[in-house]
């Protein structure tokens, strides 16, 4: 699909755009997140945190079309089924249209009774604020819906150049602009009308981009009965997981909203501000592949075949996370007092980022997994498995952080036990038993040679996080050494002939 480079070349380049991406992302939220804490202070930045898990339900309305329109533009990729392609967008896009519509109205009604919803952290004095910023919110997250449909015939077309490249500039510019308004004494309302401008701006390059790719009608007058069909079927269950992931995401802070304090809402948010970070490392290839697994599938191969292909790009994430989660769980205690000078607790944070993010970190490593599911249209009972685990999640919080059960980790905890058991243990007997992945073969090819480069890096900077510090730069001359380290094992222990063969390539085209 698309005209000019290779899709090699666009992949190869869409994973240098979507790591930039990651980066500068990364780099400005870490920069930029203590200098808001101190510009709002503690209680305002935890207000704009609870608001901002509230109205990320409004998110979940996107029933799972953007990668529905993904599947259906590869699916229909010929002269002849051209139209079914228009067909599938002109839908998609009235779909979301009526979607919104309720959105708004839903998000005026609720902010009504967000004063009864959230008794310990919103009251009188800050009720009027809460009510703009969260309407405010909602006229941006309805205006991502669209976006998502026009981000799905890009990412289907692999122009990854253009959905990174827009969001990079908006990371950028965003940080920049918010930093002087800060400056002239604004309060988080700068934030949500920022945010909503640059929205705007996205949705409107994002449609253009998409134009020329493909004419697609904004309204189709005749409604393809049998296709729509198929696409709600196919987005339904995508959709399921869509709320699972939102209400895992933030079901935590709007439990402290209602039981405990602004000031411990806001920590939450910084906790799920760097798990947010480590989940753009997780899913640095799902978008990526996902066109690439799904054209596999379509051309049917085989168990092993499939099952050999996801170990492939898992092993790429893996490199990745395990260099993340094994730094933070090495020096994340130390860089917290650094970044944050004290705001927050920094072993409260640490445990707490340990907590939330350790279970997810196989889940990320799987995408390719999920991909392949949702080529298959297998997302039935993964969602059903979901469900259960956002059930189980729900009622451990409430009752850990109602009854201050294990004091300010009980909701940590509660996500833990819960992605534990639905996202890795039942998710995986799932994938081998009923997506045709052949999990035990897919484990061996996956971790050879990476587990023991892995706890020989881990032995050797645990050893290396006990050298003397106190500056910052022997925390970062350390964080350097274990990197070094880390990547030498990797190098010469991790990977396979494969790999190595792939680098060395690399390095004689640079050259």
């Amino acid at each position: 699909m698309g005209k000019g480079l290779s899709a090699n070349k666009q992949r190869m380049i869409g994973f240098v755009v979507a790591g930039l991406q990651i980066l500068v992302s990364t780099l400005s939220g870490l920069l930029f997140t203590p200098f808001m804490i101190s510009s709002l202070g503690q209680v305002e930045y935890g207000l704009y945190q609870l608001l901002y898990s509230a109205i990320g339900y409004v998110a979940v309305l996107d029933l799972g079309l953007g990668s529905t329109v993904v599947r259906y533009i590869i699916k229909y990729d010929s002269d002849e089924t051209r139209d079914k392609q228009k067909s599938v967008v002109s839908m998609c896009l009235m779909l979301y249209f009526v979607i919104s519509a309720i959105a708004m109205l839903a998000v005026f009604g609720v902010s009504f009774f967000l004063k009864n919803m959230f008794v310990s952290t919103i009251t009188d004095a800050n009720l009027a604020k809460a009510r703009l910023l969260f309407i405010l919110m909602g006229v941006s997250s309805c205006l991502s819906l669209f976006d998502h449909a026009f981000m799905g015939i890009l990412n289907a077309y692999e122009k990854y150049t253009v959905t990174k490249g827009v969001r990079i500039f908006r990371d950028i510019f965003r940080i920049a602009l918010l930093i002087v308004l800060f400056k002239m004494g604004v309060d988080s309302l700068a934030i949500v009308l920022v945010d909503l401008s640059l929205m705007a701006l996205i949705t409107i390059v994002d449609l253009i981009s998409s134009k020329r790719l493909m004419r697609f009608s904004f309204f189709t007058k005749k409604i393809d009965v049998p296709l729509l069909k198929s696409i709600l079927s196919f987005s339904l269950f995508a959709f399921l997981q869509v709320i699972v992931s939102q209400v895992n995401i933030s079901i935590d802070r709007l439990v402290l909203g209602r039981y405990s304090t602004l000031v411990i809402v806001g920590m939450y948010g910084v906790a799920m501000q760097l798990y947010n970070m480590f989940s753009s490392f997780g899913n640095l290839f799902g978008g990526l592949t996902l066109p690439m697994v799904t054209r596999a599938v379509y051309q049917g191969g085989d168990r092993n075949q499939i099952s050999d292909m996801c170990a492939k790009h898992s092993r790429i994430q893996c490199y990745i996370l395990l260099l993340v989660l094994s730094g933070f769980t090495l020096f994340g205690r130390e860089f917290i007092g650094f970044w944050l000078d004290g705001e927050y607790d920094a072993f409260q944070l640490w445990a707490i980022i340990l907590l939330i993010t350790a279970p997810n970190i196989i889940e990320w490593i799987e995408t390719p997994i999920f991909n392949v599911m949702k080529a298959k249209n297998l997302q039935k009972m993964r969602s059903l498995i979901l469900i259960g685990v956002m059930v189980v999640h729900v009622i451990l919080a409430v009752i850990f952080v109602k009854y201050e059960i294990f004091g300010v980790f009980g909701a940590a905890i509660a996500t833990s036990i819960s992605f534990v058991l639905g996202n890795n243990i039942l998710s995986n007997i799932y994938y081998h038993k009923m997506v045709g992945i052949n999990m035990i073969r897919y484990v061996i090819k996956l971790c050879k040679g990476i587990l023991p480069a892995w706890i020989l890096s881990m032995g050797v900077g645990y050893a290396i996080s006990l050298l003397p510090g106190g500056s910052i730069w022997m925390f970062l001359a350390k964080c350097v050494l274990f990197t070094a380290v880390y990547g030498l094992l990797m190098l010469f222990l991790g990977t396979n002939a494969q790999e190595r063969a792939m680098l060395k390539s690399r390095v004689k085209k640079k050259k």
